[in-house]
């Protein structure tokens, strides 16, 4: 139980190199993968000797995941491709083209690295141009070039050997607050959402991507009471139901204000799961906290809070994820 409860978990870590309280954590936790931040990133042949240390200590299947978006989300230094911000793709002379050549470029190199899972593309709809926390990020604000440019992002990660991931499902395109800072509150109805928001996520799920993220964000349409991060009503109801998606979810950070301020991540972390997703992420590299998640899954699958066949059909799909993407790595 005490592993299980460790692969629902991916989990940022401090420093960029291992260390006994570093070794000692992945021991004991084992989580399904580790989050790399620019706070882990020296330089990238730093970056290689780090990752072969974190699988000698948490696993040779540990998933290594990283925000490699482009614009201002990238974590990795020079010589690594700098991609572009994702709003400058819909005015190149060739906007697939261009998504094509530049993050297929990037995902050999990623690869190379030992990284499993880019946590892109964002599939929000620009829609709000003051939107604080995704502006640039977004391909548009048309919902149509959204989803054509985001699915050819998604074949170029994966296409090359790495995972991708959509998100910020329900949306996050239109809110006017950042969900880091506070839980921002999405006033449209249900039949907006089916207009706008979730197009790129229904096209994202039929191409069978590897992941998709939920979103610290209250949807009163679609739940009243719960951000979407831990509402089963759209975790299970709406994104594994309804729109029948099959690959693995995973929350956003639990540490963000948007969730921390009304549900912290020891408690979190167990509604979520049982929402639906199959992991979640836990991203500062505290040590401390991330054994208190990890204590307080353990605890709700003893408990039998969360159901076993739930826990067990997550960790599946995280094992699904592991047979398509981190094999790929073992030869490099």
């Amino acid at each position: 139980m005490r592993q299980e409860a460790g692969q629902l978990m991916m989990v940022g870590v401090p420093g960029t190199a291992m260390t006994v309280e570093l070794a000692q954590f992945m021991r004991r936790v084992r989580p399904a993968g580790v989050i790399l931040f620019s706070r882990n990133v020296k330089s990238l042949s730093q970056l290689r000797s780090f990752i072969a240390d974190l699988r000698s200590e948490g696993g040779n299947d540990l998933i290594i995941s990283v925000d490699e978006e482009g614009g201002r989300v990238r974590r990795l230094v020079s010589p690594f491709p700098k991609l572009p911000p994702a709003a400058e793709y819909e005015n190149m002379r060739e906007p697939r083209a261009s998504v094509k050549q530049l993050v297929s470029k990037a995902a050999c190199e990623m690869a190379k690295l030992g990284i499993d899972l880019d946590f892109a593309p964002v599939l929000d709809v620009a829609t709000n141009p003051k939107n604080p926390a995704i502006g640039d990020r977004a391909f548009s604000a048309s919902a149509a070039v959204v989803a054509d440019l985001g699915a050819e992002f998604i074949r170029a990660l994966e296409q090359n050997g790495v995972g991708a991931c959509g998100k910020h499902f329900p949306g996050h395109g239109d809110t006017d607050l950042d969900s880091h800072l506070a839980l921002p509150v999405l006033r449209h109805s249900r039949a907006r959402f089916d207009e706008c928001e979730l197009i790129p996520f229904h096209v994202a799920a039929r191409m069978g991507v590897a992941s998709i993220m939920t979103a610290h964000i209250l949807v009163p349409a679609l739940d009243p009471k719960f951000p979407a991060s831990i509402s089963k009503s759209i975790v299970t109801g709406l994104l594994r139901n309804e729109i029948g998606y099959r690959g693995l979810i995973l929350t956003d950070d639990l540490e963000m204000k948007g969730i921390s301020d009304s549900h912290p991540p020891e408690k979190s972390a167990s509604m979520a799961i049982s929402a639906g997703n199959d992991a979640v992420l836990v991203c500062s590299g505290d040590l401390v906290l991330e054994n208190r998640v990890f204590d307080s899954i353990s605890g709700a699958i003893s408990s039998g809070e969360l159901m076993r066949q739930q826990v067990e059909s997550s960790i599946s799909r995280i094992d699904e994820f592991r047979s398509r993407f981190s094999s790929s790595h073992e030869s490099r």
